[in-house]
Formats: structure tokens, C-alpha cells, sequence
């Protein structure tokens, strides 16, 4: 299987939704945790969709297998997250969508973080 390339998305858009979709997972900077929201982009046809990725958790073991989720594996066949395609979300062109490894480049902690946990 190929690599997955991840992406964050304009945290104002997902302020924006979860406004008026409670599924959207909104990080409440306010409450003093913040993360990019991160995840895959999809093209169907001419529109794009953010499909967000989620911590790996471990009543995820108990889901079967189904279209709405793809559990993400580490190198050691680990399980370490779940893209959930329950969640997605339309992205307008005028919506910035940043490739992780260029968000990267702005956020050396958030980088550690990720690549520590690809290979745990």
C-alpha cells in the first residue's frame, strides 16, 4: 500500500462548522489544547473533501470492518489512528488546505509529536 499524505485545514473553517455540525471536531484553543486539525484529502469528480484522522483509541478495536472508518497502522503494524470518512467534510477553493510536511516547517513541537508516533 501506498503512503497516506496527511493535511491540516483552516482552523477558522472548522470554527465555522462546528457552529452548525456537532460531528465537527473543533479544538477549543480556549480550554488550552491545541492541535491542527489533521487529516486526508479526497477528490471526487471536481470537489474536495477533508476527511479527518483521530488518535487511535482502543474501543476502535471493537468496530467492524465498514466503509465510514480506515484504521491507520505504524510502521510496526501497530494501530495508530482512524480516518474517519463519517466525518468528512466539504472544502471550498477559497478554504487554505496545508500539507503537513509544510506545516511542519512551522511547528517544530507538532513535528516531533507526529514523528514520534509513526515509529512507536
Amino acid at each position: 500500500m501506498e503512503e497516506l499524505l496527511f493535511y491540516t485545514i483552516d482552523k477558522n473553517y472548522i470554527k465555522y462548522l462546528s457552529k452548525f455540525e456537532s460531528n465537527v471536531s473543533y479544538n477549543k484553543e480556549e480550554l488550552g489544547h491545541s492541535r491542527p486539525y489533521l487529516g486526508i484529502v479526497l477528490r471526487i469528480e471536481s470537489y474536495e473533501y477533508f476527511v479527518p484522522l483521530y488518535s487511535y483509541k482502543i474501543h476502535y478495536q471493537k468496530y467492524k470492518n465498514n466503509p465510514s472508518f480506515f484504521l491507520v497502522y505504524n510502521r510496526r503494524k501497530k494501530p495508530l489512528a482512524i480516518i474517519k470518512f463519517s466525518a468528512m467534510i466539504p472544502v471550498p477553493s477559497n478554504i487554505k488546505v496545508t500539507s503537513v510536511l509544510e506545516y511542519n516547517k512551522q511547528d517544530k513541537k507538532y513535528k516531533d509529536l507526529i514523528s514520534a508516533n509513526i515509529d512507536i
